[in-house]
């Protein structure tokens, strides 16, 4: 398989699903070195729940997908007057639950928070970890889902 960061434009552009691989009997310990050999790259996505590490490399359609929804929210939150920050694709860990993930879009709304109040996921295969599972553990009072056109 051939990394993303290592694909020519091309093969990267006609690539319409994501690219997801679950290792199992993975510790947590495993998990937090992928995140440090990975270091400040934004691919794979990576998250950690139950024993298994979850490796996703999106699509440009997913990634196309998560920048227009990241824009209705922040255009909306504008025409209403509400706060938002974006934090991105922000790596949340929660070492003592050992749950970790790093949703497609998150979001402050009001003051600062510890974790965001919104998540955004973009699923474009059901292969991937229950990601509310994991967010549930962050108690994150948002989290949509889009699945094929819908929340």
């Amino acid at each position: 398989m051939v990394a993303p960061e290592h694909m020519d434009a091309k093969s990267r552009s006609e690539t319409a699903s994501d690219n997801i691989v679950i290792f199992s009997d993975a510790t947590w310990w495993q998990f937090e070195t992928l995140l440090a050999v990975r270091g400040d790259a934004t691919v794979p996505r990576m998250a950690y729940l139950d024993g298994q590490v979850e490796l996703m490399s999106p699509s440009r359609v997913h990634e196309v997908t998560k920048g227009t929804l990241g824009r209705l929210v922040e255009t909306y939150a504008d025409i209403r007057g509400v706060s938002v920050e974006s934090r991105g694709s922000e790596t949340l860990k929660l070492p003592y639950q050992e749950r970790g993930a790093e949703p497609d879009e998150c979001y402050d709304i009001g003051d600062g928070q510890e974790f965001p109040r919104l998540v955004i996921e973009v699923v474009k295969t059901s292969r991937g970890l229950n990601k509310f599972r994991i967010y549930a553990a962050f108690e994150i009072e948002e989290c949509w889902r889009w699945v094929d056109g819908e929340f």
